[in-house]
């Protein structure tokens, strides 16, 4: 009789317990569409971790740390030097190619960094000083940002100068008109003081100090990390943008200089001046691509060149692989339109209808401003195929501030939604999480930011791209490629089925791999054959009274080695779970059902009691 009773028990907890629950989607390989990991690390594509190859090649120009060394004797500007010999920057005709010509300086512990004062010098000859255009040089290292380069701009005709290092009261832009100051055609000395914080304290031009102009022009400073003189590394500007022109005599002086060295270095060189750089590049090679450094730290320079005339093509996906959250990531360059096509779509989401099923996209993005002011806005992702069509992408002209996203048909739109992506709490260049819903129709049904649910704000989205065309990083509309972005992205997936809020976390934290290799356990479902149904019941019913050896598959689903009335319970709460094909659950048992199970506790308890 007390086992009796205890089944009694077990019966009132199912029935006290048991419920209609929410159903599972277990995602199973099948169920993937596409997955880009970016974590390749060789080749031209980034791979496809489903079962459909959907493959992405990467296209795209070369990348700095690409380019190739540059022979001097091409570039070589002796007549009218000041010193011995000079070299010609910017672009250049390099063996009959139209080529940007430009030094790369080694990263060191000895170049500047925030709050320090140093001197730039340099001697610079251009064709026109009223319209010349480009950087001079440009720095990126230790935190330490500076810029300086021509401009034609109406507010400046002349030299500006930038530098993040500026405090509340310090100067971080200076400029100097020259168009009416200096002889083109000739060689002219500079100087450029910072002081830390002060920022930009002074300008010397051959030798005199010139007032600020107080014009707000200015170039953006490289945002990779590099020093290059005769150019700037700038994601969101194609090319390299360095000065045409000539230098003699490059180098960055510590402190704060006098006039008087001033004056004795225009005079004598850097090297016949007394005063201590940091780096000095003299610039009178006259043969290979070696600059070499006359300081006592041996920051030799290499010349090289970036061949204009070359065209966007499959390249290998190494160099565009920057520190991800899951792994590494891909840094896609709006300005350059790096792109990525998969050349064979397989299985993708088909076109929407009740037979359809819904799907989820997601995918971890950076974006160094979360406003997409400075940095621009684009398509992130683009499929026309099979009756659908999709676009994933930020806008800040339209709808300012916001990720949009699109969905519709070869010929029309079904659905538009975006949300403030400057309302999130975001951080500037750190990744977030994005995971967007659609259902069988086409509706967008939820757009969650770092497991987040936020409500769409706006209706708008990016127009569909070319029938038969899925990229990432850009669109291809008319045949043209457009709106390429300027980003970082990390896990890209496209999965079947509407994720839950859990899955969506599961996902965030763990990757997206994790949802379709991770065997889950389902509370109550002791055969493992992802359902709670009447065949666990019976292995509960089978080990009921286990004591001390149980384990899962005997039905000890709180993990104490016994099964009993807390196992029973346990698969109540959870009877009808179950994971099948799309996202249908399994229905509710009925009353025979729980007291089927019931009967069988009973025999059970009975046959122990024996």
């Amino acid at each position: 009789m007390r086992g009796c009773r205890k089944c009694l028990v077990v019966l009132t907890i199912f029935f006290l317990i048991a419920a209609v629950p929410a159903a599972i989607f277990a995602v199973t390989i099948d169920d993937v569409y596409l997955h880009h990991k970016f974590d390749d690390t060789s080749g031209n594509v980034f791979a496809d971790s489903g079962n459909n190859h959907n493959d992405a090649t990467l296209y795209r120009y070369e990348r700095y740390a690409e380019l190739p060394a540059i022979d001097a004797s091409h570039v070589m500007f002796g007549l009218g030097a000041p010193f011995d010999g000079a070299l010609r920057m910017g672009t250049s005709e390099v063996e009959g190619l139209s080529t940007e010509v430009m030094i790369d300086v080694p990263s060191s512990p000895f170049l500047p960094g925030p709050g320090d004062s140093f001197a730039v010098s340099l001697w610079v000859n251009v064709a026109d000083w009223g319209t010349a255009y480009g950087a001079l040089a440009s720095y990126n290292l230790h935190g330490l940002e500076w810029v300086i380069g021509m401009h034609n701009h109406s507010s400046v005709r002349g030299l500006c100068v930038y530098t993040n290092d500026a405090g509340a009261m310090g100067d971080p832009k200076y400029a100097v008109n020259c168009e009416n100051l200096l002889i083109p055609q000739t060689f002219a000395h500079f100087v450029i003081q910072f002081e830390g914080t002060d920022g930009i304290t002074g300008i010397y031009v051959d030798g005199a100090t010139e007032p600020d102009t107080g014009s707000d022009t200015w170039f953006w400073p490289s945002n990779e990390e590099c020093f290059v003189i005769n150019g700037r590394v700038h994601s969101m500007r194609t090319g390299f943008f360095g000065a045409t022109s000539a230098i003699d005599d490059f180098a960055v002086i510590p402190g704060v200089l006098t006039q008087a060295q001033v004056d004795s270095i225009r005079a004598t060189g850097v090297a016949g001046s007394g005063v201590t750089s940091t780096v000095h590049y003299a610039l009178d090679e006259s043969a290979g691509s070696d600059i070499a450094d006359t300081s006592s730290h041996g920051l030799h320079g290499n010349l090289i060149g970036y061949d204009k005339t070359q065209v966007r093509e499959a390249r290998p996906v190494t160099p565009v692989m920057v520190p991800g959250v899951h792994g590494t990531a891909a840094d896609f360059r709006g300005g350059w339109d790096d792109y990525a096509k998969v050349e064979f779509p397989t299985n993708m989401p088909p076109a929407r209808g009740i037979s359809a099923n819904p799907l989820t996209v997601l995918f971890w993005l950076n974006a160094e401003r979360w406003d997409w002011t400075t940095y621009g806005e684009g398509v992130l992702f683009s499929q026309n195929l099979d009756g659908f069509a999709l676009t994933i992408g930020p806008n800040d002209s339209t709808s300012p501030d916001t990720l949009l996203v699109r969905t519709g048909t070869a010929t029309g739109t079904l659905d538009m939604a975006g949300i403030k992506t400057t309302t999130l709490g975001l951080v500037d260049g750190e990744f977030a999480h994005f995971a967007v819903t659609i259902d069988e129709l086409g509706t967008i049904t939820g757009i969650h930011v770092n497991g987040v649910l936020i409500p769409r704000e706006v209706n708008n989205g990016w127009l569909f791209g070319d029938d038969g065309i899925v990229t990432l990083g850009a669109r291809i509309r008319g045949g043209t490629l457009q709106y390429g972005l300027d980003f970082q992205v990390d896990d890209f997936a496209i999965v079947k089925g509407a994720l839950t809020q859990t899955q969506i976390e599961y996902a965030m934290n763990h990757g997206v791999e994790a949802l379709y290799t991770t065997v889950i356990e389902i509370p109550g479902d002791a055969t493992g054959d992802s359902v709670v149904d009447d065949a666990d019941a019976k292995r509960l019913a089978a080990n009921w009274g286990v004591s001390g050896s149980a384990t899962w598959a005997m039905g000890d689903f709180d993990r104490d080695g016994k099964v009993g009335p807390t196992d029973a319970a346990i698969m109540a709460a959870n009877w009808g779970y179950g994971v099948v094909e799309g996202d249908l659950a399994v229905p509710e048992p009925g009353m025979i059902t729980l007291w089927l199970v019931a009967v069988l506790l009973v025999v059970a308890t009975r046959r122990r009691g024996k």
